[in-house]
């Protein structure tokens, strides 16, 4: 049942459920932090769901000092504790927050947990940084996820409102039944996928678990919904592997295992006391947290689909006499997103690209009509007290009734003298 990697100096166990993707990670990573931790040994638990506490007994009974358990229920890990009070616990990878009773208890057994205030916060930059303004959050409402679900979206909305530099709309749909722990999309799909249809485009959709997050990706493509293009979406864990498999592949919170494992095992020799342990410290370890990037939300990477939507509104409403907070709020992004992946796209400005296609059609219309030049200002988006007879000149040189005389005489439409805004 156990392996030993040395015979020598202090030995921990580590009681990992192989069906968790979440504790295969942290297995090689604590593996590795330990041999790098001189005298200590791990020995290897390799549980299931299945797994109870009775297997874990049997386990620490083949010789070791402490314990890391990762990827088993909360109660497995609260019955370890009652039967082997002598043998001091670390527990990783709690989603929903610790209650009242279980933080009392903290001292007994030491927790590394999920910071869902942080997670949100995550999510929120992360849209943020893609510059988008429409924003939803999908969770779970079944008994585990509950608490840790409220703190996540009320942590999500606050950071959008805090940072948005624009008016944001946040949607939001919890789906399952608080009295037990049943699928939640046999329940809730049509409710589920008429609230998708209801979201805005472009949009970032936050999903509360990787499952969940499979499913709405599923959804999408069966409505017709593009993602990334349409909706981005980024989940909480992979444990179960459906963010790799899925297609496009889903991007998603992730724990750094390195870290987590070296926090792991200075806790556990501080409990064995085998390392000076500082007064006064948290008994409870948040673990931390970064963002996998996977095709879901593959087009916030640059600036393509901020400046595709910017520049195709331009090139089809520029002479309606639009301005640049038009196109910010057509594009839902903010203006300083919108201004830096449209100069990075095209090297001009909004402003300066709107004048362009103003600018292009004012050119037509002096070649191919004989219409005056108040009716080809009104027609092309300026108004008549407008400055267009300065900017055309300073670009081309010339009036636009000179301009208009000249290619008449060449009747040759490719051979005009050509400005740069």
């Amino acid at each position: 049942m156990g392996q030993q990697t040395s015979d020598k100096g202090i030995a921990f166990g580590l009681a990992i459920n192989a069906a968790v993707n979440f504790s295969r990670d942290i297995l090689l990573s604590t593996k590795s932090s330990a041999c790098d931790a001189l005298g200590v040994s791990v020995r290897i638990f390799y549980g299931s769901p299945a797994t109870t506490v009775e297997n874990l007994v049997e386990f620490a009974k083949s010789g070791i000092d402490g314990l890391i358990l990762c990827g088993f229920r909360r109660s497995l890990a609260a019955s370890f504790v009652n039967l082997a009070k002598d043998l001091p616990p670390v527990v990783l990878g709690l989603y929903a927050p610790l209650e009242e009773g279980e933080v009392r208890r903290s001292e007994k057994i030491k927790t590394l947990v999920f910071d869902n205030n942080l997670i949100g916060s995550l999510a929120a930059d992360y849209f943020l940084g893609h510059g988008l303004l429409n924003f939803a959050f999908l969770g779970c409402n079944v008994l585990r996820e509950k608490l840790a679900c409220e703190i996540r979206f009320s942590s999500f909305r606050r950071r959008i409102e805090e940072k948005s530099s624009l008016p944001a709309t946040i949607a939001k749909y919890i789906c399952g039944n608080p009295s037990s722990n049943e699928d939640f999309w046999v329940r809730d799909e049509a409710c589920v996928v008429a609230w998708l249809k209801s979201l805005p485009h472009p949009c970032g959709l936050f999903v509360n678990g990787e499952i969940e997050a499979f499913a709405i990706l599923k959804q999408c493509q069966q409505l017709g919904v593009d993602v990334p293009r349409q909706i981005e979406i980024l989940c909480v864990d992979n444990s179960f592997g459906f963010c790799e498999r899925a297609s496009p592949t889903i991007s998603n919170i992730h724990v750094d295992f390195n870290s987590t494992a070296d926090i792991a095992i200075k806790m556990l020799l501080s409990m064995i006391g085998k390392t000076e342990r500082a007064t006064g410290a948290e008994e409870v370890v948040k673990l931390q947290l970064e963002i996998r990037d996977r095709g879901s939300t593959a087009s916030g990477r640059g600036y393509g689909l901020v400046a595709e939507r910017a520049k195709e509104y331009v090139r089809t409403h520029a002479c309606e006499g639009i301005g640049v907070p038009d196109v910010v709020r057509q594009v839902g992004a903010s203006r300083r997103i919108v201004e830096k992946r449209v100069r990075e796209a095209t090297g001009r400005s909004v402003l300066e690209l709107i004048r362009s296609v103003r600018l292009e059609e004012v050119r037509r219309l002096l070649k191919e009509t004989d219409l005056p030049i108040s009716e080809i200002m009104a027609r092309s988006g300026y108004q008549i007290n407008s400055n267009l007879s300065v900017i055309f000149k300073g670009v081309h040189g010339m009036s636009m009734r000179q301009y208009r005389a000249l290619n008449r005489q060449r009747g040759c439409a490719g051979s005009r003298p050509e400005g740069r805004v």
